[in-house]
Formats: C-alpha cells, sequence, structure tokens
C-alpha cells in the first residue's frame, strides 16, 4: 500500500503511514540498538514518529516522494537510536565516573560491520583488535592533537561531547567542530558514511 504523501505532508498521517515508515526504519533501528530489549526499540521508534510528526521536522523537509519520505524517516531514526546510546553511556558515567568500556557490545552486529569495514579499507588482518583498528585509523586518516582522543572516547560512543570538553578544557561547540573535521578526514579514506 502507498503512503498517502498529503495526509503526511498535512501531519495528519494514516495510520497505515506510520506502520509502513516504521516498518521501513525498524531493521536500522535494531541493528543499532542490537543487544537492547524491544521496549528500547519500540521506544526509541516511537520518538521517531513524534519528531517527524510533531517537532516540525516536515514543515522543513521537502519531501519529493514516498522512497524519499521513507529514507528520511530511517534516517531520523538511527540519529534517534545513536541518541539512545549516548544518553545510556551518559547515565553510566554519571553514576560510575567513567565512560563504559569501548564499544559497548564488542559482539554487537554494528560493531562487527564497522570493524570490518575499517579492515577492509585500511587491509588489516581478520584477527586485528580493537586498539590495532583505532591505531590504524589514526595513522590512515593522519588525525593530530586531540583528534585521536576524539576517536577514541567522543566518535565511538563512550564520552558525550559535554565530557570530552570538560575532560579536554574546550567549550562543547569546539567539540561539534572537532567531530566534523574527524569525520572529513574518515570520509577521506573511505570510512564514515
Amino acid at each position: 500500500m502507498p503512503l498517502d504523501m498529503a495526509a503526511i505532508r498535512r501531519c495528519k498521517p494514516r495510520r497505515e503511514d506510520v506502520e509502513i515508515l516504521v516498518h521501513f526504519a525498524e531493521s536500522a533501528v535494531i541493528k543499532i540498538l542490537s543487544s537492547r530489549n524491544h521496549q528500547d526499540i519500540e521506544d526509541v521508534l516511537a520518538e521517531t514518529v513524534v519528531t517527524f510528526f510533531r517537532d516540525g521536522v516536515l514543515e522543513m523537509a521537502q519531501l519529493r516522494n514516498e522512497e524519499h519520505t521513507k529514507r528520511l524517516f530511517r534516517r531520523i531514526a538511527k540519529f534517534k537510536a545513536y541518541d539512545f546510546l549516548r544518553r545510556e553511556a551518559r547515565r553510566h558515567e554519571d553514576a560510575y565516573g567513567d565512560p563504559p568500556e569501548l564499544p559497548a557490545d564488542l559482539e554487537s552486529p554494528f560493531f562487527k560491520e564497522w570493524a570490518e569495514e575499517i579492515r577492509l579499507a585500511l587491509g588489516l588482518p581478520a584477527d586485528a583488535d580493537l586498539e590495532a583498528l583505532l591505531n590504524a585509523l589514526i595513522e590512515a586518516a593522519e588525525l593530530e592533537g586531540l583528534e585521536p582522543e576524539l576517536l577514541k572516547h567522543h566518535i565511538t560512543g563512550r564520552m558525550t561531547q559535554r565530557k570530552f570538553a570538560e575532560r579536554y578544557g574546550m567549550r562543547p561547540g569546539s567539540v561539534g567542530a572537532l567531530v566534523r573535521k574527524v569525520l572529513k578526514k574518515l570520509r577521506r579514506i573511505g570510512l564514515g558514511g
């Protein structure tokens, strides 16, 4: 059944439209939150629906067609899933003082896919451990200054921008600019999307 684009643009989707969009995004969210319980996945998808239809996203977005609408919804769902993981890491850090071990779940499909992408791109052996992966990334992307620490702690989900800024005496806004710089360097070597 196709989406009712007119109803979606009015922010009054049919129940079927919401179900289609949630189904389209669900696999991406499950992949990111693979080790979490089903309720966490449902919460992230529900938060995505609220953001998509009530928080002004559709007013800003110029929806071209059904496929564009589905991809936008899935992208927002993925951001919400990563936000969930960051909030979880922040709660752990606030409760215990240190960020959780990196990454939280070495057996997750997301981590395995990420590690395999790095191994293939950099020609590393299949048995390369996390430390070897990160060191190879730092060298290949020519990260310098605080960039290696940012890769190890913030981008990999161990530390929030706020905590990173506090630890290294930076303004939180400066951390965002540094994240973009690191991601740009990773994209130059074929990683980071």
